[in-house]
């Protein structure tokens, strides 16, 4: 019988973190903490300047009629802007405001709440999260 170990391990950690990222854990119901779509958008834009609705379907798994009803509350919102292309004004093109990364922010500090981490765990798994980052990254480019 196969060794299932590294996939047991990956199921564990999905269980573990979605209980962190989700809000769910048993012991804080802490919803500020919850990992929605909109927190993953804010996330996605916060790393580009712009980024067309394609892009954020591929990288976040939504639908496309989702995605534009989400961007337009969004907008209405003011965490994200919407400007179109000069070249070719069909093509849109999103980007997080300042409210956005206020937004994420909060985000982020109700995570860190959270988990109650001292600094030397929080740059120990800063240091293994990356090195696990990479590493799915690099093998995911090379499918």
């Amino acid at each position: 019988m196969k060794n299932n170990r590294l996939q047991e391990q990956m199921v564990e950690l999905r269980i573990l973190l979605q209980g962190i990222c989700d809000g769910f854990n048993v012991e804080n119901l802490n919803k500020k903490s919850s990992l929605t779509m909109r927190i993953k958008v804010l996330y996605a834009l916060s790393k580009t300047e712009r980024c067309c609705p394609s892009i954020l379907i591929e990288k976040l798994g939504i639908a496309k009629s989702n995605l534009a009803l989400l961007c337009k509350s969004m907008c209405e919102d003011g965490v994200i802007a919407v400007t179109k292309s000069d070249l070719d004004k069909r093509n849109i093109y999103y980007s997080i405001t300042p409210a956005g990364k206020e937004e994420l922010g909060e985000f982020y500090a109700a995570m860190a709440d959270d988990l109650k981490l001292t600094d030397r765990e929080t740059r120990v798994m800063e240091k293994k999260f990356g090195e696990i980052i990479e590493f799915i990254i690099k093998k995911i480019q090379n499918n």
